[in-house]
């Protein structure tokens, strides 16, 4: 008798039901934030090499000026004519998207081979309002915009 009271009992249980519920809980968290990295992503590629400073290489394109007031100046560049400004102002500081959109289409028309923008922002420039003139260039049929920080 007194020998088994020095031996001790080795079966034990290991409870997994918290492993296994932090486990869970990980995975839903993992499902849920790889549906919103795909959501908040945004393409984007280099519309114009930089390496070039003649047009003579440069495809026709559109340069599009963020401005810190709401207001836009497009520019189209390397064309068979020389290059166009064109600008949008602002209405009392609030941005005239119904005349942007206006003339996006109208540049398009006039000048069917541009097929790439770069969009010019400043830091004081809403990033929403960036967002906004890439979604307007991309539903206007231009294929490649890139955003230039300046």
């Amino acid at each position: 008798m007194g020998r088994s009271k020095l031996k001790k009992d080795v079966d034990f249980e290991v409870n997994l039901l918290p492993v296994i519920s932090i486990l869970a809980v990980c995975i839903c968290f993992l499902l849920l934030t790889a549906v919103w990295v795909h959501v908040g992503t945004i393409d984007t590629a280099q519309a114009i090499g930089a390496e070039s400073s003649s047009g003579a290489n440069n495809p026709p394109s559109l340069v599009v000026q963020l401005d810190k007031d709401n207001s836009f100046q497009f520019q189209v560049k390397d064309v068979h004519t020389k290059d166009r400004v064109f600008s949008v102002k602002s209405l009392k500081g609030v941005a005239y998207w119904e005349r942007v959109n206006a003339l996006l289409s109208a540049i398009k028309n006039q000048y069917p081979e541009i097929k790439t923008a770069v969009v010019m922002t400043r830091p004081q420039v809403s990033y929403g309002h960036t967002i906004r003139i890439v979604d307007a260039l991309k539903k206007s049929n231009i294929v490649d915009v890139g955003i230039s920080p300046q």
